[in-house]
């Protein structure tokens, strides 16, 4: 016996699903350019634009790289068929067609910004780091191009505990500073003397070198 489901499941986005914030900024932006970019005739029942865009997205976003994955996960994930809201399961040929042809270019760049300014405003990403998490980056960098934070993190820990050892040594050398100096300070410092060491140099008085 083949059982008919109801067209409506009554089906609910739970509380702090990333599917909720995802529509919530995605239904506030600007698709003209992608419209436009799109010149097919609709036909009735199937996916919008819109629609395509989110679908596209959100499925990469849950792991779903291919074109058939992301065919048959409109089919059984609960979340993509929620954002197909009753409308056909487009085929892997239309989600193909739709990200060579139109999910390129200036296209993809605009609606990408877009995304990046609602998630800024947002305060859900800052502007401070950018890190690759678990993912090296190789299309157009080679394999060592790209850092984990933690690495990241730890070598500036580092780097910062080699500078500050360097500019003791450099305070106790030169007798200068009576608190432990700032990079800056110190570069300017050592900067006039080797400007006082060059005038030295030009009155012709080569009797006392200085260690620059």
């Amino acid at each position: 016996m083949q059982v008919v489901m109801p067209l409506d499941l009554g089906l609910r986005i739970p509380e702090g699903d990333p599917l909720g914030l995802f529509i919530q900024i995605t239904e506030e932006m600007d698709y003209r350019e992608l419209e436009a970019a799109y010149e097919r005739r609709k036909t009735a029942g199937e996916a919008t634009t819109k629609q395509l865009f989110q679908l596209v997205i959100f499925g990469y976003l849950s792991g779903y790289y291919t074109l058939r994955k992301l065919r048959d996960a409109c089919r059984y994930d609960l979340r993509m068929i929620y954002l197909l809201h009753g409308k056909r399961v487009p085929s892997h040929a239309r989600f193909g067609d739709f990200i060579r042809r139109r999910l390129s270019g200036e296209v993809m760049e605009n609606l990408f910004d877009q995304l990046v300014m609602k998630l800024l405003e947002m305060k859900e990403i800052s502007r401070e780091n950018l890190f690759v998490d678990g993912t090296k980056i190789e299309a157009n960098a080679n394999r060592y191009s790209f850092m984990r934070a933690k690495t990241v993190t730890k070598n500036e820990e580092k780097m910062q505990a080699q500078i500050q050892k360097k500019l003791m040594d450099l305070q106790t050398q030169y007798n200068c500073f009576d608190t432990p100096p700032t990079l800056k300070d110190m570069l300017e410092h050592l900067s006039d003397l080797w400007r006082e060491t060059g005038r030295e140099r030009a009155d012709g008085n080569q009797s006392g070198k200085h260690a620059l």
